[in-house]
Protein backbone atom coordinates (compact mmCIF):
# COMPACT_ATOMS: atom_id res chain seq x y z
CA UNK A 1 0.00 0.00 0.00
CA UNK A 2 2.31 2.35 1.21
CA UNK A 3 4.60 1.57 -2.47
CA UNK A 4 0.91 2.57 -4.49
CA UNK A 5 0.68 5.72 -2.44
CA UNK A 6 4.71 6.20 -3.04
CA UNK A 7 3.72 6.05 -6.58
CA UNK A 8 0.53 7.95 -7.22
CA UNK A 9 3.11 11.19 -4.83
CA UNK A 10 5.74 10.69 -7.48
CA UNK A 11 2.78 10.83 -10.93
CA UNK A 12 1.27 13.70 -9.41
CA UNK A 13 4.57 15.49 -8.79
CA UNK A 14 5.85 14.69 -12.29
CA UNK A 15 2.20 16.31 -13.85
CA UNK A 16 2.33 19.21 -11.95
CA UNK A 17 5.78 20.02 -13.08
CA UNK A 18 4.78 19.82 -16.06
CA UNK A 19 1.75 21.94 -16.04
CA UNK A 20 4.02 24.97 -14.01
CA UNK A 21 6.70 24.56 -17.46
CA UNK A 22 3.98 24.71 -19.88
CA UNK A 23 2.71 27.74 -18.03
CA UNK A 24 6.39 29.52 -17.85
CA UNK A 25 7.05 28.71 -21.42
CA UNK A 26 3.25 30.49 -22.16
CA UNK A 27 4.41 33.41 -20.14
CA UNK A 28 7.82 33.89 -22.37
CA UNK A 29 8.28 36.12 -25.42
CA UNK A 30 6.83 34.68 -28.48
CA UNK A 31 10.07 33.04 -30.99
CA UNK A 32 11.71 35.52 -32.99
CA UNK A 33 9.59 36.06 -36.45
CA UNK A 34 6.48 34.47 -34.94
CA UNK A 35 5.07 37.93 -33.77
CA UNK A 36 2.04 39.45 -34.33
CA UNK A 37 2.66 41.29 -37.67
CA UNK A 38 3.88 44.79 -38.11
CA UNK A 39 1.72 47.57 -39.71
CA UNK A 40 2.15 48.13 -43.27
CA UNK A 41 4.83 51.20 -43.95
CA UNK A 42 3.39 54.31 -44.66
CA UNK A 43 6.36 54.99 -47.01
CA UNK A 44 6.37 51.50 -48.79
CA UNK A 45 7.78 51.74 -52.00
CA UNK A 46 4.65 50.59 -54.74
CA UNK A 47 5.12 47.99 -57.89
CA UNK A 48 3.44 49.37 -60.83
CA UNK A 49 0.08 46.78 -61.69
CA UNK A 50 1.53 45.97 -64.95
CA UNK A 51 5.03 45.01 -63.28
CA UNK A 52 7.14 47.36 -64.60
CA UNK A 53 7.89 49.56 -62.54
CA UNK A 54 9.38 49.94 -58.65
CA UNK A 55 8.69 53.47 -57.37
CA UNK A 56 10.05 54.23 -54.02
CA UNK A 57 10.70 57.19 -51.62
CA UNK A 58 7.53 59.23 -51.15
CA UNK A 59 4.46 57.84 -49.50
CA UNK A 60 2.87 54.90 -50.03
CA UNK A 61 0.13 57.03 -51.96
CA UNK A 62 2.42 58.96 -54.11
CA UNK A 63 4.27 56.23 -55.46
CA UNK A 64 1.39 54.38 -56.62
CA UNK A 65 -0.10 57.01 -58.49
CA UNK A 66 3.49 57.53 -60.00
CA UNK A 67 3.60 53.76 -60.69
CA UNK A 68 -0.40 54.61 -62.14
CA UNK A 69 1.20 57.01 -64.26
CA UNK A 70 4.40 55.41 -65.31
CA UNK A 71 2.12 52.55 -66.36
CA UNK A 72 0.13 54.30 -68.56
CA UNK A 73 2.92 56.23 -70.32
CA UNK A 74 4.20 52.52 -71.00
CA UNK A 75 1.37 51.05 -72.85
CA UNK A 76 1.01 54.94 -74.65
CA UNK A 77 4.21 53.95 -75.72
CA UNK A 78 3.86 50.67 -76.82
CA UNK A 79 0.17 51.92 -78.99
CA UNK A 80 1.95 54.84 -80.56
CA UNK A 81 5.16 52.69 -81.99
CA UNK A 82 3.02 48.80 -82.46
CA UNK A 83 5.55 46.84 -80.48
CA UNK A 84 5.82 45.66 -76.72
CA UNK A 85 8.59 46.98 -74.48
CA UNK A 86 10.47 43.85 -73.36
CA UNK A 87 10.28 43.49 -69.37
CA UNK A 88 11.31 40.49 -67.27
CA UNK A 89 10.78 39.69 -63.48
CA UNK A 90 13.80 40.93 -62.22
CA UNK A 91 14.26 43.95 -64.63
CA UNK A 92 11.74 46.31 -63.59
CA UNK A 93 12.53 49.80 -64.39
CA UNK A 94 13.42 51.74 -60.56
CA UNK A 95 12.29 54.97 -60.30
CA UNK A 96 13.74 56.32 -56.93
CA UNK A 97 12.43 59.46 -55.50
CA UNK A 98 14.61 61.67 -52.82
CA UNK A 99 14.44 65.31 -51.15
CA UNK A 100 17.28 67.32 -51.77
CA UNK A 101 17.64 69.92 -49.26
CA UNK A 102 20.39 71.41 -50.10
CA UNK A 103 19.66 71.83 -53.59
CA UNK A 104 16.10 73.35 -54.10
CA UNK A 105 15.95 72.49 -57.51
CA UNK A 106 14.43 69.39 -58.97
CA UNK A 107 16.49 67.50 -61.07
CA UNK A 108 15.79 64.18 -63.30
CA UNK A 109 18.50 61.62 -63.58
CA UNK A 110 18.47 58.54 -66.11
CA UNK A 111 21.25 56.11 -65.99
CA UNK A 112 21.26 52.18 -66.99
CA UNK A 113 24.04 49.75 -66.99
CA UNK A 114 24.42 45.99 -68.01
CA UNK A 115 25.60 44.02 -64.66
CA UNK A 116 25.29 40.25 -64.26
CA UNK A 117 23.85 39.69 -67.66
CA UNK A 118 21.02 41.95 -66.39
CA UNK A 119 19.74 44.97 -66.87
CA UNK A 120 19.91 47.69 -64.54
CA UNK A 121 17.84 50.88 -64.83
CA UNK A 122 17.27 53.85 -62.71
CA UNK A 123 15.16 56.95 -62.53
CA UNK A 124 16.00 59.19 -60.02
CA UNK A 125 13.51 62.37 -59.08
CA UNK A 126 15.40 65.10 -56.93
CA UNK A 127 12.44 66.99 -55.06
CA UNK A 128 9.59 65.17 -56.77
CA UNK A 129 7.28 67.53 -55.47
CA UNK A 130 8.96 70.41 -57.86
CA UNK A 131 9.88 68.08 -60.47
CA UNK A 132 8.63 68.91 -64.38
CA UNK A 133 6.13 66.10 -64.99
CA UNK A 134 7.58 66.19 -69.17
CA UNK A 135 10.86 65.66 -67.82
CA UNK A 136 10.45 62.61 -65.94
CA UNK A 137 7.94 61.44 -68.74
CA UNK A 138 11.00 61.83 -70.94
CA UNK A 139 13.82 59.62 -69.34
CA UNK A 140 11.07 57.00 -68.73
CA UNK A 141 10.65 57.05 -72.67
CA UNK A 142 14.01 56.82 -72.81
CA UNK A 143 14.80 54.52 -70.92
CA UNK A 144 11.73 51.99 -72.37
CA UNK A 145 13.22 52.71 -75.69
CA UNK A 146 16.42 51.67 -74.73
CA UNK A 147 15.03 48.26 -74.02
CA UNK A 148 13.99 47.73 -77.72
CA UNK A 149 17.66 48.55 -78.74
CA UNK A 150 19.25 46.76 -75.86
CA UNK A 151 16.43 43.77 -77.08
CA UNK A 152 18.48 43.30 -80.26
CA UNK A 153 21.91 43.38 -79.24
CA UNK A 154 24.01 40.19 -78.30
CA UNK A 155 25.79 39.39 -75.19
CA UNK A 156 28.79 41.18 -76.56
CA UNK A 157 27.43 43.79 -77.88
CA UNK A 158 25.51 45.16 -74.16
CA UNK A 159 28.45 44.23 -71.98
CA UNK A 160 31.05 46.70 -74.84
CA UNK A 161 28.58 49.26 -75.73
CA UNK A 162 24.75 48.81 -74.21
CA UNK A 163 22.40 50.36 -76.53
CA UNK A 164 20.75 53.45 -75.94
CA UNK A 165 18.40 56.15 -78.30
CA UNK A 166 19.66 59.72 -78.86
CA UNK A 167 17.61 62.46 -76.76
CA UNK A 168 15.28 63.63 -79.61
CA UNK A 169 14.35 60.01 -80.22
CA UNK A 170 13.45 59.57 -76.68
CA UNK A 171 11.88 63.36 -75.99
CA UNK A 172 10.40 63.18 -79.55
CA UNK A 173 8.29 59.86 -78.44
CA UNK A 174 7.45 61.43 -75.10
CA UNK A 175 6.10 64.40 -76.93
CA UNK A 176 3.39 62.56 -78.87
CA UNK A 177 1.85 60.46 -76.29
CA UNK A 178 -0.38 62.65 -75.19
CA UNK A 179 -2.81 65.18 -78.05
CA UNK A 180 -2.36 68.59 -75.81
CA UNK A 181 1.94 68.04 -76.02
CA UNK A 182 1.68 67.66 -79.58
CA UNK A 183 -0.97 70.49 -80.45
CA UNK A 184 1.64 72.83 -77.77
CA UNK A 185 4.78 71.52 -80.26
CA UNK A 186 3.11 72.26 -83.17
CA UNK A 187 2.21 76.04 -81.99
CA UNK A 188 5.85 76.60 -80.83
CA UNK A 189 7.18 75.63 -84.56
CA UNK A 190 3.91 76.87 -86.55
CA UNK A 191 5.09 80.46 -84.54
CA UNK A 192 8.91 80.05 -85.48
CA UNK A 193 8.61 78.85 -88.98
CA UNK A 194 6.24 82.22 -89.01
CA UNK A 195 9.23 83.85 -87.98
CA UNK A 196 11.16 82.36 -90.13
CA UNK A 197 13.58 80.56 -87.50
CA UNK A 198 12.71 76.65 -88.57
CA UNK A 199 15.15 73.64 -87.52
CA UNK A 200 15.91 71.75 -90.59
CA UNK A 201 15.68 67.68 -90.09
CA UNK A 202 19.62 67.46 -90.21
CA UNK A 203 19.57 69.63 -86.81
CA UNK A 204 17.21 67.51 -84.85
CA UNK A 205 19.24 64.72 -85.36
CA UNK A 206 22.24 66.47 -83.89
CA UNK A 207 20.31 66.79 -80.81
CA UNK A 208 22.32 63.73 -79.08
CA UNK A 209 21.95 65.52 -75.63
CA UNK A 210 19.12 68.05 -74.93
CA UNK A 211 19.34 69.57 -71.22
CA UNK A 212 15.78 69.46 -68.68
CA UNK A 213 13.02 71.67 -69.06
CA UNK A 214 10.73 72.94 -71.83
CA UNK A 215 12.93 74.38 -74.77
CA UNK A 216 11.86 74.65 -78.23
CA UNK A 217 14.68 72.42 -79.85
CA UNK A 218 12.30 69.57 -77.66
CA UNK A 219 9.26 70.54 -79.65
CA UNK A 220 10.65 70.34 -82.91
CA UNK A 221 12.11 66.79 -81.84
CA UNK A 222 8.40 65.96 -80.69
CA UNK A 223 7.86 67.43 -84.51
CA UNK A 224 10.05 65.35 -86.06
CA UNK A 225 9.31 61.99 -84.71
CA UNK A 226 5.67 62.92 -85.66
CA UNK A 227 6.40 63.51 -89.21
CA UNK A 228 8.41 59.65 -88.80
CA UNK A 229 5.40 58.07 -86.82
CA UNK A 230 3.20 59.90 -90.02
CA UNK A 231 4.69 57.64 -92.88
CA UNK A 232 2.76 54.64 -94.05
CA UNK A 233 5.71 52.31 -93.42
CA UNK A 234 6.63 53.90 -89.43
CA UNK A 235 6.69 50.74 -87.65
CA UNK A 236 9.55 49.01 -90.38
CA UNK A 237 11.29 52.70 -90.15
CA UNK A 238 11.36 52.39 -86.39
CA UNK A 239 12.50 48.80 -86.28
CA UNK A 240 15.39 49.65 -88.78
CA UNK A 241 16.30 52.69 -86.24
CA UNK A 242 16.82 50.36 -83.37
CA UNK A 243 18.88 47.95 -85.18
CA UNK A 244 21.02 50.59 -86.46
CA UNK A 245 21.74 51.94 -82.94
CA UNK A 246 21.54 48.26 -81.40
CA UNK A 247 24.93 47.85 -84.05
CA UNK A 248 26.44 51.41 -82.25
CA UNK A 249 25.28 53.33 -85.82
CA UNK A 250 24.33 56.79 -85.15
CA UNK A 251 20.91 58.09 -86.82
CA UNK A 252 22.61 60.32 -89.30
CA UNK A 253 20.45 61.48 -92.76
CA UNK A 254 21.81 58.32 -94.33
CA UNK A 255 20.34 56.04 -91.73
CA UNK A 256 16.58 57.87 -92.01
CA UNK A 257 17.40 57.64 -95.94
CA UNK A 258 17.97 53.87 -95.24
CA UNK A 259 15.36 53.09 -92.70
CA UNK A 260 12.65 54.95 -94.92
CA UNK A 261 13.42 52.43 -98.01
CA UNK A 262 11.57 53.54 -100.91
CA UNK A 263 12.40 56.22 -103.45
CA UNK A 264 13.34 59.11 -100.03
CA UNK A 265 16.55 61.06 -100.40
CA UNK A 266 17.66 63.56 -98.34
CA UNK A 267 16.09 66.32 -100.17
CA UNK A 268 12.66 64.87 -100.31
CA UNK A 269 13.06 64.78 -96.61
CA UNK A 270 13.59 68.34 -96.24
CA UNK A 271 10.74 69.15 -98.41
CA UNK A 272 8.29 66.91 -96.65
CA UNK A 273 10.20 68.18 -93.45
CA UNK A 274 8.56 71.75 -94.39
CA UNK A 275 5.13 70.63 -95.92
CA UNK A 276 5.05 68.43 -92.14
CA UNK A 277 5.86 71.87 -90.15
CA UNK A 278 3.52 74.59 -92.10
CA UNK A 279 0.52 71.59 -91.85
CA UNK A 280 1.30 72.54 -87.74
CA UNK A 281 -0.49 75.76 -88.39
CA UNK A 282 -3.64 73.75 -88.96
CA UNK A 283 -3.43 71.79 -85.48
CA UNK A 284 -6.85 71.64 -83.70
CA UNK A 285 -7.18 74.88 -81.46
CA UNK A 286 -6.96 72.94 -77.57
CA UNK A 287 -9.51 74.55 -75.38
CA UNK A 288 -7.42 76.61 -72.53
CA UNK A 289 -4.13 74.81 -73.00
CA UNK A 290 -6.50 71.26 -72.37
CA UNK A 291 -7.84 69.06 -74.48
CA UNK A 292 -11.99 69.25 -74.55
CA UNK A 293 -12.39 65.28 -73.91
CA UNK A 294 -10.27 65.90 -70.09
CA UNK A 295 -12.67 69.09 -69.34
CA UNK A 296 -15.52 66.47 -70.56
CA UNK A 297 -13.70 63.76 -68.21
CA UNK A 298 -13.29 66.31 -65.37
CA UNK A 299 -17.39 67.57 -65.09
CA UNK A 300 -18.13 63.49 -65.37
CA UNK A 301 -16.83 62.62 -61.88
CA UNK A 302 -19.35 64.90 -60.32
CA UNK A 303 -21.41 62.41 -60.00
CA UNK A 304 -19.62 59.37 -59.23
CA UNK A 305 -20.79 55.29 -59.73
CA UNK A 306 -19.03 52.89 -58.22
CA UNK A 307 -19.99 49.93 -59.82
CA UNK A 308 -18.13 51.55 -62.88
CA UNK A 309 -14.84 52.11 -60.84
CA UNK A 310 -15.02 47.95 -60.03
CA UNK A 311 -16.89 48.20 -56.64
CA UNK A 312 -19.23 45.32 -55.98
CA UNK A 313 -22.95 46.23 -55.98
CA UNK A 314 -24.34 45.90 -52.43
CA UNK A 315 -26.52 47.53 -50.38
CA UNK A 316 -24.61 49.68 -48.49
CA UNK A 317 -23.03 51.18 -51.73
CA UNK A 318 -25.34 53.44 -53.98
CA UNK A 319 -25.44 53.31 -57.47
CA UNK A 320 -24.75 56.51 -58.13
CA UNK A 321 -23.22 59.19 -55.62
CA UNK A 322 -22.89 63.34 -56.17
CA UNK A 323 -19.88 64.88 -54.13
CA UNK A 324 -21.54 66.66 -51.99
CA UNK A 325 -23.06 62.97 -50.95
CA UNK A 326 -19.95 61.37 -51.17
CA UNK A 327 -19.21 63.58 -48.17
CA UNK A 328 -22.53 62.72 -46.30
CA UNK A 329 -21.58 59.09 -46.48
CA UNK A 330 -17.91 59.56 -45.53
CA UNK A 331 -18.17 57.57 -41.91
CA UNK A 332 -18.59 54.41 -44.53
CA UNK A 333 -15.69 51.86 -44.62
CA UNK A 334 -15.33 51.63 -48.25
CA UNK A 335 -15.28 54.91 -48.50
CA UNK A 336 -11.29 54.97 -47.69
CA UNK A 337 -10.83 52.84 -51.22
CA UNK A 338 -12.99 54.67 -53.42
CA UNK A 339 -11.26 58.13 -52.08
CA UNK A 340 -8.42 56.30 -52.93
CA UNK A 341 -8.76 55.66 -56.30
CA UNK A 342 -10.74 59.01 -57.33
CA UNK A 343 -7.34 60.95 -56.03
CA UNK A 344 -5.20 58.61 -58.28
CA UNK A 345 -8.52 59.04 -61.00
CA UNK A 346 -8.76 62.59 -61.26
CA UNK A 347 -4.57 63.47 -60.80
CA UNK A 348 -4.16 61.39 -63.76
CA UNK A 349 -6.23 63.50 -65.96
CA UNK A 350 -3.66 66.35 -65.80
CA UNK A 351 -1.00 64.36 -67.38
CA UNK A 352 0.50 66.30 -70.34
CA UNK A 353 -2.32 69.23 -69.80
CA UNK A 354 -1.64 72.55 -69.00
CA UNK A 355 -0.51 73.79 -65.36
CA UNK A 356 -3.45 75.99 -64.80
CA UNK A 357 -5.93 72.77 -65.50
CA UNK A 358 -3.59 70.32 -63.52
CA UNK A 359 -4.27 72.98 -60.07
CA UNK A 360 -8.23 72.40 -60.86
CA UNK A 361 -7.36 68.49 -60.46
CA UNK A 362 -4.59 69.43 -57.74
CA UNK A 363 -7.44 70.58 -55.47
CA UNK A 364 -10.04 67.93 -56.54
CA UNK A 365 -7.00 65.20 -55.53
CA UNK A 366 -7.02 67.13 -51.83
CA UNK A 367 -10.59 67.17 -51.44
CA UNK A 368 -10.41 63.29 -52.15
CA UNK A 369 -7.29 62.34 -50.46
CA UNK A 370 -9.43 64.63 -46.97
CA UNK A 371 -12.20 62.44 -47.82
CA UNK A 372 -10.22 59.35 -47.47
CA UNK A 373 -8.84 60.54 -44.11
CA UNK A 374 -12.81 60.83 -42.72
CA UNK A 375 -13.03 57.03 -42.42
CA UNK A 376 -11.30 56.44 -39.00
CA UNK A 377 -13.22 54.52 -36.51
CA UNK A 378 -11.89 54.22 -32.71
CA UNK A 379 -11.68 57.31 -30.32
CA UNK A 380 -7.97 56.95 -29.86
CA UNK A 381 -7.50 57.21 -33.75
CA UNK A 382 -9.64 60.08 -33.84
CA UNK A 383 -7.59 61.57 -31.70
CA UNK A 384 -4.54 61.11 -33.34
CA UNK A 385 -4.96 61.96 -36.56
CA UNK A 386 -6.40 65.09 -38.30
CA UNK A 387 -9.91 63.76 -39.40
CA UNK A 388 -11.72 66.45 -41.39
CA UNK A 389 -15.45 67.69 -40.60
CA UNK A 390 -17.92 67.89 -42.78
CA UNK A 391 -17.99 71.52 -42.93
CA UNK A 392 -14.24 71.41 -43.69
CA UNK A 393 -14.55 68.67 -46.72
CA UNK A 394 -17.03 70.86 -47.90
CA UNK A 395 -15.38 74.15 -47.81
CA UNK A 396 -12.37 72.33 -49.85
CA UNK A 397 -14.82 71.09 -52.35
CA UNK A 398 -15.95 74.40 -52.91
CA UNK A 399 -12.90 75.28 -53.23
CA UNK A 400 -12.14 72.76 -55.80
CA UNK A 401 -15.63 74.11 -57.83
CA UNK A 402 -14.49 77.61 -57.67
CA UNK A 403 -11.02 76.70 -59.64
CA UNK A 404 -12.70 74.78 -61.83
CA UNK A 405 -15.48 77.65 -63.25
CA UNK A 406 -12.87 80.08 -62.98
CA UNK A 407 -10.52 77.99 -64.96
CA UNK A 408 -13.64 77.22 -67.87
CA UNK A 409 -14.12 80.77 -68.03
CA UNK A 410 -11.05 82.06 -68.78
CA UNK A 411 -11.11 78.90 -71.30
CA UNK A 412 -13.96 80.59 -73.01
CA UNK A 413 -12.69 83.85 -72.84
CA UNK A 414 -9.77 82.95 -74.78
CA UNK A 415 -11.83 80.94 -77.17
CA UNK A 416 -13.27 83.56 -78.28
CA UNK A 417 -10.32 85.94 -78.79
CA UNK A 418 -8.78 83.14 -80.94
CA UNK A 419 -12.00 83.08 -82.85
CA UNK A 420 -11.88 86.64 -83.51
CA UNK A 421 -8.08 86.39 -84.76
CA UNK A 422 -9.22 83.89 -86.65
CA UNK A 423 -11.16 86.27 -88.64
CA UNK A 424 -8.47 88.68 -89.74
CA UNK A 425 -6.24 88.98 -92.21
CA UNK A 426 -4.74 85.55 -91.95
CA UNK A 427 -7.78 83.76 -92.24
CA UNK A 428 -8.10 85.62 -95.58
CA UNK A 429 -4.61 84.11 -96.71
CA UNK A 430 -5.56 80.66 -95.76
CA UNK A 431 -8.62 80.95 -98.13
CA UNK A 432 -7.29 82.53 -101.29
CA UNK A 433 -3.85 81.39 -101.14
CA UNK A 434 -2.97 77.80 -101.99
CA UNK A 435 -0.57 76.26 -99.64
CA UNK A 436 2.74 75.67 -101.62
CA UNK A 437 2.15 79.49 -102.97
CA UNK A 438 2.90 80.43 -98.77
CA UNK A 439 5.63 78.31 -98.60
CA UNK A 440 7.13 79.97 -101.72
CA UNK A 441 6.54 83.13 -100.30
CA UNK A 442 7.76 82.26 -97.01
CA UNK A 443 11.42 80.87 -98.76
CA UNK A 444 11.87 84.49 -100.46
CA UNK A 445 11.07 86.52 -97.04
CA UNK A 446 13.88 84.28 -95.46
CA UNK A 447 16.29 84.54 -98.45
CA UNK A 448 15.24 88.37 -98.67
CA UNK A 449 16.10 88.62 -95.12
CA UNK A 450 19.01 86.90 -95.23
CA UNK A 451 20.58 89.43 -98.05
Amino acid sequence: MRTHAYCRAAVRAFLMAILFSAADLGAQEPMPGYGPPRPPRADAPAVSALRRFVVSGMASADNIALSVSADDASQRLEAVLGVSVPFSRYELIRIVTEDDAASPRARVIKGQAWVDRQLVQRLIVFNPGKADQEDLLEGLCWLMLNRLVIARQDISQRTNHLGAVPDWLGIGIAQNLYPALRARNGGVISRRWMAGETVSFPEVLEMEYLPDGRWGEKAAAGLAVGWLLSQPQAAKAFECLFSLLAKGEPLAMPAIVECLGGDFTPVRIEKEWELWIAQQTQVIRQWGGVTPARVQELQAMSVIRPMDLGFPATENIPAELTLDQLVERRRELWMRPLAALLSLRVRGLGIGESEEFRRVLEAYGRFFDALGRSVSPGLLRRLFRRVPSQAQLLDQLAQARKLQEEFLTRAAQTERRDEAAASGPDSEIERFMPRAERLRLADELRRGRGR
